[in-house]
């Protein structure tokens, strides 16, 4: 055994340099794409954790986010059509568009409002704790608790996921799935929300 121990001790290191050249390609590679990835991420947490902790009123803009509702609506029209052009369930959106549009203009007075108080050394004061909570929780008010647990994965009225795409999302969930089962009777009151 004692005239193949050199022989197996340089197998050892060609097995141990081989091995060690293999992990540090894939420690090179994998880790680096995972680290840029990880760091990207504590970036954009650390820069948001920083604007809101800094923050006299939380910088939520919902101006942005009206303006997005009304492109919403506007595709909307075109989920009633089927491939030949025919439009395959009644759909009045203008009662949803006239709601949209004025949630876009009360956001920007909103805002508008808030720059100024903010700007002009008004704010913060005792007003703006019930601000920041009116606003952080607006984007809760936007949750359907009556769905059933089988619709459970579009609880958001504005956004949600498509189980039947895997990752696309799906704007305005319940009238898109309202209109692909040709169901008026869940369309009327999705096409047309009250204002509360």
């Amino acid at each position: 055994m004692k005239e193949f121990a050199p022989l197996l001790h340089g197998y050892w290191y060609m097995f141990r340099g081989a091995g060690m050249t293999v992990l540090m390609a894939g420690v090179a590679v994998l880790p680096a794409t995972l680290c840029g990835i990880v760091l990207a991420l504590a970036q954009v947490f650390g820069i948001t954790v920083m604007r809101l902790s800094d923050a006299a009123v939380l910088p939520y803009r919902y101006s942005h986010y009206a303006h997005k509702i009304s492109d919403f609506l506007d595709d909307a029209s075109a989920w009633a059509v089927d491939d030949d052009g025919r439009q395959t369930v009644k759909l009045d959106l203008e009662s949803s568009k006239t709601l949209a549009a004025e949630i876009a203009t009360r956001s920007t007075a909103l805002e508008k409002q808030i720059d100024e108080n903010v700007e002009s050394g008004r704010w913060p004061d005792a007003s703006t704790a019930a601000l920041n909570d009116r606003l952080t929780h607006l984007e809760q008010d936007l949750l359907d608790e009556s769905g059933s647990p089988a619709e459970h994965w579009y609880r958001h009225v504005i956004y949600g996921w498509n189980i039947y795409s895997l990752y696309d999302g799906q704007p305005l969930p319940g009238l898109a799935e309202a209109i692909r089962l040709k169901d008026p009777i869940d369309i009327r009151p999705l096409a047309a929300p009250q204002y509360r």
